[in-house]
C-alpha cells in the first residue's frame, strides 16, 4: 500500500480506467518507474489526491428529523430545526474528530485516491535518466 501523503505523483499508459501503478515522490520519478517498467511512448501522469471522508452534520440532522417524522409523525415537526449556523460547525466538527479517530483506531483509513492535473507525456521525447 502507498504511503497516504500529500504532493504525490502517479502514472498510467491511458488516461482513463484505475491507476494501478502506485506512487512516486515526483513526476519525474513517475515518468522514470514507467520507462522502467517498459513504456515507450505516450503515458498520463498526474497528481494524487487521497480519498478524505468528511462528515457533514447537516446531512446526519436531516436524516434524524426524516427518522423522526417516520416514527413519530407530525408530532416531531420543528424537530433540530432551529440549529444556529455556529452549533452546526462545531457538531461537524466533533463528529469530524470523532470519525477521525474511529478510523485510525479500527485500520480503515481509505488507501485510494483521484488524480488531479492529468496530462499526457511522450516517454520518447522526455529526458527521464
Amino acid at each position: 500500500m502507498s504511503e497516504i501523503r500529500e504532493g504525490l505523483w502517479s502514472w498510467n499508459a491511458t488516461e482513463d480506467g484505475v491507476w494501478g501503478n502506485g506512487t512516486c515522490e515526483t513526476k519525474k520519478e513517475a515518468l522514470r518507474d514507467a520507462f522502467d517498467c517498459g513504456e515507450r511512448r505516450d503515458i498520463y501522469v498526474g497528481q494524487v489526491k487521497w480519498f478524505r471522508p468528511t462528515i457533514d452534520a447537516e446531512t446526519i440532522l436531516e436524516q434524524l428529523r426524516c427518522d423522526a417524522g417516520e416514527e413519530c409523525g407530525e408530532s416531531s415537526d420543528g424537530y433540530l430545526d432551529s440549529i444556529s449556523h455556529e452549533a452546526e460547525a462545531e457538531l461537524t466538527r466533533k463528529f469530524q474528530e470523532v470519525f477521525d479517530e474511529w478510523v485510525k483506531a479500527h485500520d480503515q483509513q481509505p488507501c485510494f485516491y483521484t488524480l488531479e492535473n492529468v496530462h499526457a507525456v511522450n516517454l520518447s521525447e522526455e529526458r527521464v535518466y
